[in-house]
């Protein structure tokens, strides 16, 4: 199985996050967006990739 390839730098802004999925799907790779905790109720969002199964 495909590890999940993370983008170091968190994504803030829905609209960047989206784009970027959009760019990396068309490339043929699965996309997700993660939430880390950095503190209770404060997250910081991750696009994470990997090619298709």
């Amino acid at each position: 199985m495909n590890e999940w390839t993370r983008i170091p730098a968190p994504m803030e802004r829905e609209e960047d996050r989206r784009e970027l999925a959009a760019i990396l799907a068309a490339a043929g790779l699965e996309v997700r967006v993660v939430r880390e905790a950095v503190r209770p109720r404060a997250y910081k969002r991750f696009v994470e990739y990997r090619e298709q199964e």
